[in-house]
């Protein structure tokens, strides 16, 4: 356990700091051996999409998953066998937002204007997926083909959730997971794709 005084601060000896359940991450270096499964299933799992502004409840956990469904039924459809590591890449294609949460992209779009053009959001996303990406037995750096392809997974899980904002839960999301169900989904897809169990 964590003393008690670094849950009271966001600076440790000087340096900006996200506490977790089990360990202190540094917002702007965040390194490999800092990073948990266990505190990005159980924060993926609390944290709503959209802001929370969807009619259910509705996870970037079970968005995660439906990403790395929406993988899988591309590889069927063109035959192409894809190996684990691309669905390893999919279920944590958001796992930086257990760190610094699921910004919505008008305010993305709202910080870059304000900084001047500068893109913080996707700079601060980026660092924290090399690091995650590495303590997961992967290359810190996704080949090209695979973010293409969990791009376009993305784009059509976004489009699927935009539905079921606008129109209530429906389909093959009617009953949202409950916490426990989606951490426990996120642990053991996270084992079976080889992620290791950092």
């Amino acid at each position: 356990m964590l003393p008690d005084e670094q849950f009271t601060s966001c600076e440790v000896d000087g340096e900006i700091v996200n506490t977790t359940l089990t360990t202190v991450v540094s917002m702007t270096n965040p390194r490999p051996e800092d990073i948990r499964l266990v505190d990005i299933a159980h924060n993926l799992s609390n944290l709503v999409r959209f802001n929370g502004g969807m009619n259910g409840r509705y996870t970037v956990a079970e968005h995660s998953f439906l990403v790395v469904d929406l993988v899988r039924q591309a590889s069927q459809q063109t035959g192409e066998v894809l190996p684990r590591e691309t669905y390893a890449y999919a279920l944590l294609h958001d796992a930086h937002e257990a760190y610094i949460g699921d910004i919505t992209t008008p305010t993305k779009k709202a910080l870059q204007a304000m900084s001047g053009g500068t893109d913080i959001v996707n700079d601060l996303a980026d660092r924290f997926d090399r690091a995650i990406f590495e303590a997961a037995g992967l290359d810190p750096t996704m080949p090209r083909s695979t973010y293409r392809l969990i791009r376009t997974a993305d784009t059509e899980a976004a489009i699927i959730e935009h539905g079921l904002w606008r129109d209530g839960l429906a389909g093959d999301i009617e009953k949202p997971l409950s916490f426990q169900q989606a951490f426990e989904r996120y642990i053991r897809d996270a084992r079976y794709y080889n992620i290791r169990n950092f």
